[in-house]
């Protein structure tokens, strides 16, 4: 393992520490494929329900650092909702369901203001 950027160690202690699951999607249900190779009309327009499930995200930070976005998040986060570090970057992760998701985005865009 003398190759292993360090860079993505964060990511490694994520799977440990059970914040995320690794597993594999078939690329017929996964919404992540859909640009990066050629899919007919009907798999773009049918209805996945993915809505059901929980979502995570990567949200960069410009003015706090992501231990102070962490810690005012974590006082008041929906059920469900879970944030975590994402190394040394300016950024958290954000994991749980796509609306209480789409809600804590919106609350850490008014702490991340001058």
């Amino acid at each position: 393992m003398r190759h292993i950027g360090v860079g993505t160690l964060w990511l490694q202690r994520l799977v440990v520490n059970k914040f995320i699951a690794v597993s594999r999607e078939p690329g017929k249900d996964n919404v992540a494929d859909l640009g990066t190779k050629h899919v007919d009309a009907t798999t773009l327009t049918s209805s996945h329900e993915h809505s059901s499930g929980d979502v995570i995200t990567s949200v960069p930070l410009h003015f706090i650092t992501a231990e102070h976005a962490a810690a005012k998040l974590r006082a008041d986060l929906p059920e469900g909702v879970r944030v975590a570090l994402i190394g040394q970057s300016k950024s958290v992760l954000i994991q749980g369901p796509v609306q209480d998701v789409v809600a804590t985005i919106e609350v850490l865009k008014t702490l991340d203001v001058r």
